[in-house]
């Protein structure tokens, strides 16, 4: 009994339920370290207002609360009637549908505190998942508590949080999809082999919700490199045979693939749809803008991670430079160094090795190229997990081993020395914390400074991340103080008069193009211009339920951006959508049912733009900082002609600038029209919008000859059209438009969206979502009766 009693300690005299318990009490001591950090970290996002960026505001927030009211509302958010002339909503890549954190919270609370909502969360499931990892990998608790703060707190993770949000969604559930999969080929039965399948193919499916462009694309690569690693490299026992390894590989990669496009199916397949009749079917060749974002030079590529908004953390580089010295086979280090150092080698500008080997990869250079920059958030996760092997392998720490470890101090000092003939220096606290960091390491020779150690490195690392966070929202260029979220898109005067004006569908545009700044932004871009922003451009109209014709948002509906090309005369960066001078007072220009322009209140300098609009169009309203222009000649919402035009698109959008043809009278069709009859008083008919919802247009329409009726609706093919509740074709009127054939008499005409992808997508994702569900659940319960069955073994013996 004695002997039973000290192998086991005092632990074993506990009942089995106080007992497991307690064997995760250091866990949940390291989980709530993790909370308490978080919430001092975020305190200065959230206080005093909330801290946004340029995207924040003029695309996510809006975006989002849109689609928290209408998931609130029962409703799916598929069409987005306020922006480009209406534009597909769930459809976008960036619309947050499909990505649960951005629907559950932005559907239960108001649109401010959701997003503050949505910034802790992010921040605290990425260390959280981070731990998580780091604990499969068999990191100690603060091997992995270290890992996990590296990962949540370094500087390209938090300012993306508040910039940039698809990085970080990315980010968060990236170390989620790799746990599920090395759980996955650790199970040696299938029911909890498949529903770790289940885990790590839900966390590729908030990553395809979330950005299903470059950052899923990355989220691929590291998922199926770990797939290889686990697998075929370094495998579990029990499985190194080569047919086990073979089978290994071939069984756990497309596991997860299905589970992950599967679950992310209801946001895939719309994308899918959109991204074939959208501006970037053929990525981001011939765009203009879409070189903005170019790769790093060679020379920058460290500094990168020691500045800044990319600070990787000196301590965790110290301890990441260690990492292989201390323990190369243990902890997955092999695949996180190979990792860290692919990941920079990408970045680069030149056509290395590392480049033409990937180029081999379906779309790699198509992907890769528009910003090779990006992939540097898998360098972010390679240093969090060696900086954590390190410290789990303190303990194995020998004297030779110790004197390596000292070698990254020299090598810095000789790197900042070749640095300063760039005029990039290495700041003095990054130096600091990676000196510190290097000699708590090598000081582990001595056996009572071990214990002592990993708590040292800890406390370094966190005061290296809170003041190099703190610096960093205070300099970044890009993000303003914290403000009132809510006040930012109170409506303006010309807003609030708008929102009250008409009953009948209209649309506005903010006018100003000559506001321009530095670089060639332009004057939509400047949200915090006291002259743009009463404005109301950019997403504001999401908040405000009005409907502008321009808009900002990387993806637009192709044949929309041709119309604004002939109305301005001229290409525009591939994120905007705007209307210049050209267009003022052109037939493309009033198709659009463009019947108010919000300008400045005083033109300075040189405007002659907003001059001109204040020329053409008389005002009604003036407002303190902006006034509101009328548009007479803006065509209505929907009206009948009589005879058509059998056109290529592009001939029809140039014959319409020029005024060629009436759009009143004529329409232009890219197939063959059918049969029409003139009538004798075109004025005497009626197209009159009896119901107007973004997914449902209803039009009573009154006419003595067949026609056909032209909406100043954006074409899109999901868009179906039903006369007297029976089908009709809806045509691509006048390039960008709809149009849909009716018959001598009174009619009802109506519009629905209907997206066969959406539907098929829904049925797929809610299916597996019930599997992956059921599978959790089994596997859960039979892990607690294993436990119990052991517990009661115990008990007996």
């Amino acid at each position: 009994m004695r002997a039973g009693l000290s192998r086991r300690g005092w632990r074993s005299l506990l009942p089995g339920w106080a007992r497991r318990r307690l064997r995760w009490a250091p866990d949940a001591l390291s989980l709530l370290l993790l909370v308490a950090l978080t919430a001092m970290s975020m305190a200065r996002v959230v206080r005093g207002g909330t801290l946004v960026d340029m995207d924040t505001v003029t695309q996510y927030w809006p975006w989002y609360a849109y689609l928290g009211e209408r998931l609130r509302a029962f409703e799916i958010p598929m069409w987005n009637p306020y922006q480009f002339s209406g534009t597909p909503f769930a459809a976008d890549p960036l619309s947050g549908w499909g990505y649960l954190p951005a629907m559950v919270l932005f559907t239960v609370l108001p649109m401010v505190a959701a997003a503050e909502a949505y910034m802790v969360v992010h921040m605290l499931l990425a260390g959280i998942f981070a731990y998580a990892l780091g604990r499969a990998l068999h990191l100690g608790r603060l091997g992995a508590l270290i890992a996990a703060v590296t990962y949540e707190f370094n500087g390209f993770f938090y300012e993306h949080n508040f910039c940039c949000m698809p990085y970080a969604a990315v980010a968060t559930w990236l170390p989620l999809a790799l746990l599920g999969l090395e759980m996955a080929t650790r199970a040696h039965r299938w029911l909890p082999r498949t529903a770790w399948w289940g885990v790590s193919g839900f966390a590729l499916s908030q990553i395809l919700g979330a950005w299903i462009g470059q950052g899923s694309y990355y989220a691929l690569l590291t998922i199926g490199g770990y797939a290889v690693y686990r697998t075929l490299i370094s495998p579990p026992r029990g499985q190194r045979r080569v047919r086990a390894r073979a089978l290994a590989f071939s069984m756990h990669g497309p596991a997860v693939l299905v589970f992950g496009f599967s679950l992310a199916a209801a946001s895939v397949l719309p994308r899918l749809e959109y991204n074939a009749v959208s501006n970037l079917a053929d990525g981001y060749t011939g765009l203009v803008g879409a070189a903005s974002f170019r790769a790093w030079q060679p020379r920058s590529w460290f500094t990168f991670l020691v500045r800044d908004a990319s600070y990787a953390g000196g301590a965790a580089l110290a301890l990441a430079f260690a990492a292989p010295l201390l323990g190369w086979r243990r902890h997955a280090v092999p695949f996180f160094s190979t990792l860290t150092v692919l990941s920079v080698m990408l970045t680069l500008q030149q056509q290395t090795l590392v480049y033409r080997a990937f180029s081999v990869l379906p779309a790699f250079e198509r992907v890769h190229d528009h910003s090779r920059g990006r992939i540097a958030l898998l360098t972010y996760l390679g240093v969090a997990y060696l900086a954590g092997a390190a410290v789990s392998n303190l303990r194995r720490l020998s004297g030779r081993r110790a004197a390596l470890c000292l070698l990254p101090i020299p090598m810095v000092l000789v790197l900042r020395q070749g640095l300063w003939r760039y005029d990039l220096v290495i700041p003095p606290a990054t130096l600091l914390a990676m000196a510190l960091t290097t000699l708590a390491v090598a000081s582990c020779i001595w056996r009572p400074a071990r214990r002592a150690a990993p708590l040292i490195l800890l406390i370094i690392l966190c005061m290296d991340f809170q003041s190099a966070n703190r610096d960093l929202v205070r300099a970044h260029p890009g993000a303003s103080p914290n403000i009132d979220l809510a006040g930012y898109f109170e409506p303006s005067s010309a807003a609030a008069y708008l929102q009250r004006s008409e009953a009948e569908p209209f649309r506005y545009i903010g006018f100003a193009p000559s506001i321009w700044s530095g670089g060639g932004i332009p004057y939509s871009n400047r949200w915090r211009d006291p002259q743009v922003i009463p404005l109301e451009v950019n997403a504001d109209p999401v908040v405000l339920g009005l409907q502008d014709a321009q808009g900002y948002n990387p993806v637009h509906i192709a044949r929309y951006d041709d119309w604004m090309e002939a109305m301005n005369g001229r290409r525009q960066n591939y994120h905007d959508a705007e209307v210049f001078r050209a267009a003022l007072d052109t037939p493309l220009f009033h198709m659009l049912n463009t019947r108010y322009l919000i300008v400045p209140r005083i033109a300075l300098g040189k405007q002659d733009d907003i001059r001109l609009a204040k020329d053409l169009y008389p005002r009604v309203l003036s407002g303190e900082r902006a006034e509101l222009l009328r548009n007479p000649r803006a065509l209505p919402r929907a009206w009948i002609v009589h005879e058509a035009r059998q056109e290529r698109s592009g001939t029809a959008l140039r014959l319409l600038q020029v005024g060629a043809v009436d759009p009143r009278r004529t329409v232009f069709l890219e197939k063959q029209a059918p049969a029409m009859a003139p009538v004798a008083d075109p004025s005497a008919d009626v197209a009159e919008v009896q119901w107007y919802e973004p997914e449902h247009i209803r039009v009573g329409v009154d006419t003595t000859a067949a026609g056909m009726l032209v909406l100043s609706e954006v074409y899109y093919p999901a868009w179906r059209a039903y006369v007297d509740g029976e089908r009709a074709e809806v045509y691509a009127a006048n390039h960008a438009l709809r149009a849909v054939a009716v018959p001598a008499g009174k009619h009802t005409v109506e519009l629905r969206y209907e997206s066969w992808t959406l539907r098929l997508g829904m049925a797929i994702t809610l299916g597996m979502g019930a599997v992956v569900i059921a599978l959790t659940v089994m596997a859960v319960r039979r892990a607690e009766d294993a436990t119990g069955n052991r517990a009661m073994r115990h008990a007996g013996e």
